[in-house]
C-alpha cells in the first residue's frame, strides 16, 4: 500500500510550515488523518521536509506507509521560513538549479537516512512515498530512484530539465539525474504541473517537465494546493464542471468545455471552439479513453427481429399488437368482435412474451461481455500495483507469487458458454412454445367461423374501434 497523491498534497503543507518544529515521535492531524512523525530537517535549515508515518483506528503507526515529504523554495522574508541565513541559501541554491541539480540534493538524501535509521526495529517499516515541490522537485525524484520508492508525488518541479545528466561521462553536476534513474522517474512519479507555468517559466526549461508522467491543470499559481487532486490524479469532473482545461479529459469532455469557452471568452481572445481544442492537444496531451458503460456498446446494438413468429403476427394485423388494450376491447366486446379478439388477444400475449426472451438474452450476452471486461481490467491492475509494491523482489519471484491471479484462472470460458447457451435455449423453448400456440389460434378461429362474419385479417372497422 501507499499513500494517494491527494494525501501527499495535503502533507505538503505541513513540510512548509511544521518542519522546524516537529519532531520523531510527534503526532500530526492533516485533514482528518492523523500521522506520526517519523524524521524532520529541523530549525535552520536550508530544506524543509518531513518523514511521518499514517495512524490507524487503534492508535498504532503503520510505518510500512511512510512518506518523506520535502518543501519548495524558502525565499528571504518567506513567513514560513527557517530565518534569513538558511532563506538566503536556499533562494540562490534555486539559481544554481537552473544549470543543474539543485544543491539541496543532499539535504534530501539526508532526510531520507534519518528516516530510514528511525524506522529500524519497527514491524514492516518501509519508505513507499516521497513528495517534491519546486526546487525540491528533481532532487527528490533523483533520490526516490536511487532507493525505488514506489510512489513520487511532485508539484511545480522547478529545473527538471536542468538536473538530467545529458552525457555521463562529463555531467554539469555529479548529482544529476542518469539515464537509468529517469526511467525510474518516468514510471513511478505524478508530477503536478500548472499550465501557466507561474515561477517556473525562469527555471531555464521554460518551466517544461522533463519526466514523470505529467498533470496538467488550467491556471497559473506556483503553489502544491492549486491543482484540484482525486485519489491519484486530477479531478476531471471538478475541472469539466468549471468549464476548465486538465490532462486527462476524453475527447467529448474537451469538446464541451472549448465550446463553453468559445461562447464566453470570445470577445477577450477571438477564439472559437476548435482553437480550444488544438490548445488543449498542445499544452494538456492526449485525450483519455472514454470508460465503457455498464452495458457494453449499449445504445449500439441495432435490433434484430425477435423471431419469425413475433413478425408473423405483426405482418398479419398490419400493427404491434398491446396485450392490454386487447384485453380491455375484449372484456367489452360481444358478438362476432368477441370471437375476432379470442385469437388477438392469444397472439399479442404470445407477440410480448416472444419480444421479452429476445430482450432477456441479450442482456445474459452483454453483461457476459462487461463482466469479463472489468475483471480483465481489474487483474491488469492488481498485477501492475503488486510489481510496484514488491520492490524488494525480482520479476520472477512476484510472478510466482501472483500465478493465481491470471484471468484465465478466475474466469471460465465454459461457464459463460454455458450461461449463455442456457439462455438461448430458453428462448427457443418460448419459440417453440409460439408456434404451438399459434396452431391452437387456428384452431379457435376455425371453430369461431361457424359464428362469426368471414374474417381473415382484421378490417378497418375493428382497428378502428381499438383506437
Amino acid at each position: 500500500m501507499a499513500l494517494t497523491d491527494e494525501q501527499m498534497q495535503d502533507l505538503q503543507k505541513e513540510a512548509k510550515v511544521n518542519s522546524a518544529t516537529l519532531r520523531e515521535g510527534d503526532p500530526l492531524h492533516v485533514e482528518g488523518k492523523d500521522y506520526k512523525v517519523v524524521a524532520s530537517t529541523g530549525s535552520g535549515s536550508v530544506t524543509q521536509g518531513i518523514s511521518v508515518a499514517p495512524v490507524d483506528k487503534n492508535g498504532n503507526a503503520d510505518y510500512s506507509q511512510t512518506a518523506v515529504v520535502v518543501a519548495g523554495t524558502q525565499p528571504p522574508g518567506d513567513k514560513n521560513g527557517n530565518g534569513l541565513l538558511p532563506e538566503l541559501g536556499s533562494f540562490f541554491n534555486a539559481v544554481g538549479a537552473r544549470g543543474h541539480m539543485t544543491s539541496q540534493y543532499g539535504d534530501v538524501e539526508a532526510l531520507y537516512e534519518t528516516t530510514e535509521k528511525n524506522l529500524k526495529g519497527k514491524n514492516n517499516a518501509g519508505i513507499t512515498n516521497m513528495s517534491g515541490f519546486s526546487q525540491s522537485g528533481p532532487a527528490v525524484a533523483k533520490v526516490a530512484a536511487e532507493h525505488k520508492v514506489g510512489k513520487i508525488t511532485n508539484f511545480m518541479d522547478w529545473g527538471s530539465e536542468a538536473a538530467l545528466m545529458d552525457d555521463a561521462g562529463a555531467p554539469r553536476e555529479a548529482n544529476d539525474i542518469t539515464k537509468e534513474e529517469k526511467k525510474w522517474i518516468n514510471k513511478h512519479a505524478h508530477v503536478y504541473s500548472d499550465s501557466g507555468k507561474d515561477v517556473t517559466e525562469y527555471d531555464g526549461g521554460d518551466g517544461e517537465i522533463a519526466y514523470g508522467k505529467v498533470k496538467t491543470f488550467e491556471g497559473k499559481d506556483h503553489d502544491t494546493q492549486a491543482p484540484r487532486i482525486k485519489g491519484n490524479g486530477l479531478d476531471v469532473d471538478w475541472y469539466v464542471k468549471h468549464h476548465k482545461f486538465c490532462s486527462g479529459m476524453t475527447k467529448e469532455q474537451v469538446k464541451e468545455v472549448s465550446k463553453y469557452k468559445a461562447a464566453h471568452d470570445s470577445k477577450k481572445s477571438k477564439k472559437d471552439a476548435d482553437d480550444y481544442v488544438k490548445e488543449y492537444q498542445k499544452k494538456y496531451g492526449d485525450y483519455a479513453k472514454k470508460k465503457t458503460s455498464k452495458i457494453k456498446n449499449k445504445g449500439k446494438i441495432k435490433a434484430k427481429p425477435t423471431s419469425a413468429t413475433s413478425l408473423h403476427l405483426k405482418h398479419k394485423f398490419g400493427q404491434k399488437l398491446d396485450f392490454k388494450d386487447l384485453l380491455r376491447h375484449y372484456q367489452g366486446a360481444q358478438g362476432s368482435k368477441r370471437i375476432l379478439l379470442r385469437k388477438a388477444l392469444l397472439f399479442a400475449g404470445l407477440s410480448a412474451a416472444i419480444e421479452d426472451v429476445g430482450d432477456l438474452t441479450k442482456k445474459v450476452q452483454q453483461l457476459m461481455d462487461q463482466s469479463k471486461e472489468d475483471i480483465k481490467e481489474t487483474v491488469e491492475e492488481t498485477r501492475a500495483k503488486a510489481f510496484d509494491f514488491a520492490q524488494e523482489l525480482d520479476a520472477a519471484e512476484v510472478e510466482s507469487l501472483l500465478a493465481e491471479i491470471d484471468f484465465n484462472r478466475i474466469w471460465s470460458e465454459g461457464i459463460e458458454s454455458e450461461n449463455i447457451a442456457q439462455a438461448k435455449n430458453f428462448a427457443a423453448k418460448v419459440e417453440a412454445l409460439g408456434q404451438k400456440v399459434l396452431s391452437a389460434g387456428d384452431a379457435i378461429e376455425e371453430a369461431d367461423q361457424g359464428a362469426a362474419e368471414k374474417v381473415v385479417v382484421f378490417n378497418e372497422a375493428v382497428i378502428s374501434d381499438f383506437n
